[in-house]
């Protein structure tokens, strides 16, 4: 359905730029965790840039910001991994995402 989403590793779309976060001086400035979607998705769920959804994988909710990227193909959400405090996640996976409701 509509709402079904393939969630992917961002390094099987980016290439192996994603290591570059092992380097202890990129780590500390590393981002943290969010989930990617192109702007034609962000649209239709109604989020911006930076917009905090509700990511439900796995069996699990993850609360994350939004990150668009253009290159994303519609219909698929990139996580990225290896990134600390993402807790693990066997991808690639259906999942659905949702706005947050945020009152306050």
């Amino acid at each position: 359905g509509n709402d079904e989403w393939l969630i992917v590793p961002l390094s099987h779309i980016f290439g192996s730029e994603e290591l570059s976060v092992l380097s202890p001086a990129i780590a500390a400035r590393a981002p943290q965790r969010y989930l990617s979607v192109n702007d034609d998705d962000a649209g239709r769920l109604a989020i911006s840039d930076g917009e905090e959804v509700e990511l439900r994988v796995g069996g699990n909710i993850h609360y994350l910001p939004v990150k668009i990227r253009h290159a994303l193909p519609k219909g698929i959400a990139g996580l990225p991994v290896g990134l600390r405090d993402l807790p693990f996640v066997d991808l690639p996976a259906w999942g659905r995402i949702a706005k947050c409701n945020q009152d306050g």
